[in-house]
């Protein structure tokens, strides 16, 4: 939304902005399945936390430049963190539990991943449409609108995807220019309250892992379960 809204990108030329991200996933998650085979999941888990905190918080603050330029180390270290992440967590939860379980454990990880993600991405959905309504709201009654009027533009472009200037309101020229630029901008603040939302997750996160998360390597779970007695 940020890059079709605030950047005025197509959903193709979006679909690049977020490859960034996955750029620096991607090349993390191999560190993190190393991290995970020699030192165990806390190894890439804790400091994944704190790499993607701080890669979220960065990014947040380079938003409102709208300045691709200037965002894209933030994107992968954001990137990064989460791949140091994803993989060892869910790997080491299905380790640690008993043969006979693996379907299950799988089971349940899969599930809280997915609801996890739902309910953020609700969550931080609807936080960033309110404040795009409202910021949005804000400029064009600024700029002359009526609220009337006001509102239901701001509602169209909190659910819209890119575009430019052209057509943009009734009148056309450097007002309209001056107008879509401030909204704009309010679409990459709003977006700046979600970044800073989602690195203060990952900042609870990394308390969590570093005070609860187990250390060390588990061994395999076929050696730790309990054996069938033989038939002798």
């Amino acid at each position: 939304m940020y890059a079709q809204l605030a950047l005025g990108q197509s959903a193709s030329e979006a679909g690049l902005y977020l490859l960034i991200f996955f750029a620096g996933f991607a090349a993390s998650s191999q560190l993190g399945g190393r991290l995970l085979d020699t030192r165990g999941a806390r190894s890439a888990v804790v400091p994944g936390c704190l790499v993607a905190a701080a890669g979220f918080a960065l990014w947040a603050w380079k938003l409102p430049d709208q300045d691709l330029n200037t965002q894209w180390p933030f994107i992968v270290i954001a990137g990064a963190g989460i791949g140091l992440i994803l993989g060892p967590a869910a790997t080491d939860a299905v380790n640690r539990a008993p043969r006979t379980s693996y379907g299950e454990v799988t089971g349940v990880t899969q599930t809280s991943r997915n609801f996890g993600a739902s309910v953020g991405l609700a969550v931080l959905g609807t936080i960033l449409i309110l404040q795009n309504k409202s910021n949005i709201e804000s400029t064009l009654e600024a700029a002359g609108l009526p609220a009337g009027r006001a509102e239901r533009l701001a509602d169209a472009i909190s659910h819209a995807g890119g575009g430019s200037a052209s057509g943009f309101g009734e009148r056309a020229g450097r007002r309209a220019q001056e107008v879509f630029e401030a909204v704009q901008h309010d679409v990459a603040l709003s977006t700046r309250t979600v970044f800073y939302v989602m690195a203060g997750v990952m900042l609870i996160t990394f308390v969590l892992t570093l005070i609860a998360m187990p250390a060390g390597r588990v061994g395999a779970a076929d050696e730790t379960a309990p054996q069938p007695a033989s038939a002798s």
